[in-house]
């Protein structure tokens, strides 16, 4: 309690509590690994069950594939059923650290009904296990194909982020549009977010560069193969909650 480890001028920095209670877990007769249960999570005066089942291992106990199936209080009538696949060759480092996976998520229920299927590859770590880098490609019914390669990856001590970047592009639709996106970042210098006792973002600071991925056509129709740079700084602040943690108020200054 010396330090203000969040950036938000106060040296209490993180208080959050979750109730969870896992029941109707099933085993494998044989081999005595989980391969389901029930669990509920009371967070933020909200509540989430997911129900996962089919789970698989490989030969080193390491996870395959599973399904969720999610409901919450927050979204009453709403379904969301996520498929994990951790199968491919290069699933899981020599740290038995995931490094490649794939999730199918379909969402039902108030008239929705949409299903987004995110890769996630090339997941390099930090020597404290955090997350440093990767590359993830989403696929969205009625949308462009976008691939995000985020680098740089740091944390402060409460594990919060500090800083990444983004760099954004399209697989179908604008597939010469590039965007650098970097987090806690102004052009200039980093600048640290601010997090709430909740651990929620209560500013951040984001440099963005649009820019054209193809510098051998004219794009534009301008004479000219160098089609678009733009680039701006964003600070969002005074970031406010609800009573069920939705983001209902902010302020941008770009």
């Amino acid at each position: 309690k010396t330090k203000d480890l969040n950036n938000d001028k106060d040296t209490d920095d993180l208080t959050v509590s979750t109730l969870t209670v896992r029941e109707s877990i099933a085993y494998d007769p044989v081999t005595g690994q989980m391969t389901g249960y029930t669990e509920t999570q009371a967070k933020d005066n909200q509540s989430t069950t997911a129900i996962r089942e089919d789970i698989v291992y490989n030969l080193l106990g390491q996870i395959k594939s599973y399904t969720d199936t999610i409901t919450s209080t927050l979204t009453p009538g709403l379904t969301q059923t996520i498929t994990f696949i951790a199968d491919f060759p290069d699933s899981y480092n020599d740290k038995g650290q995931l490094f490649h996976y794939q999730e199918t998520k379909s969402e039902t229920g108030l008239g929705l009904d949409v299903t987004t299927i995110t890769t996630r590859e090339a997941i390099s770590y930090n020597d404290s296990g955090q997350m440093s880098s990767y590359i993830e490609t989403l696929d969205r019914d009625g949308q462009a194909k976008p691939q995000t390669t985020r680098s740089g990856i740091t944390y402060n001590t409460l594990g919060q982020i500090k800083y990444y970047q983004d760099v954004l592009t399209n697989l179908e639709g604008a597939t010469d549009l590039i965007t650098t996106v970097a987090f806690g970042y102004d052009g200039v210098q980093q600048v640290l977010p601010t997090y709430d006792t909740k651990g929620r973002l209560l500013s951040y600071t984001e440099y963005k560069i649009e820019d054209d991925n193809d510098k051998t056509k004219d794009l534009n129709n301008d004479k000219d193969t160098d089609d678009l740079t733009v680039s701006t700084t964003t600070t969002r602040s005074g970031i406010d909650y609800n009573y069920f943690c939705q983001i209902i108020h902010y302020k941008d200054v770009s």
